[in-house]
């Protein structure tokens, strides 16, 4: 499964459950770790509930 569909999925969930879209929450990146942190720590900073991480293959 591609990022790309996972993201469809995720879009489609919360259509499906009247959930707003919150495309602020949404950030693409390459995959390394420290990126990846800094990018978390953006969305909230204080640390969050749970990410949603993907691997490409």
């Amino acid at each position: 499964m591609t990022s790309e569909e996972r993201l469809a999925g995720y879009k489609r969930a919360l259509e499906e459950n009247g959930l707003p879209l919150k495309e602020e929450l949404i950030k693409e990146g390459d995959y390394q770790r420290e990126k990846a942190r800094k990018v978390k720590l953006k969305i909230k900073p204080e640390g969050g509930e749970k990410v949603s991480k993907t691997r490409e293959n």
